[in-house]
């Protein structure tokens, strides 16, 4: 979800806005179903996350909650899905 607000941000030659605050929701979806450690798989987005902070989305990652680690099974596609929902102040 962040990902298509700030492509599209970028097409309209403007700036994200800058989130103050902000509450993360990361999906996991693996090709195979074998058992994962949720925290480490969180700990493994902290790259991620310090990205979204050089490039403006976020203000400050300390102010960053983390909602409970999503894991699913997808084959076909396996993938990594951050939705980012915040306070412009």
């Amino acid at each position: 979800m962040a990902k298509i607000k700030c492509l599209t941000s970028m097409e309209m030659r403007r700036r994200p806005p800058r989130l103050e605050y902000a509450t993360v929701q990361v999906t996991f979806y693996f090709k195979d179903a074998r058992r994962r450690d949720p925290d480490n798989a969180l700990a493994a987005m902290k790259s991620a996350f310090d990205g979204m902070v050089d490039s403006g989305l976020l203000a400050d990652d300390n102010k960053l909650s983390h909602l409970p680690v999503i894991m699913k099974v997808d084959r076909q596609f396996p993938r990594v899905e951050i939705e980012v929902t915040g306070e412009v102040r």
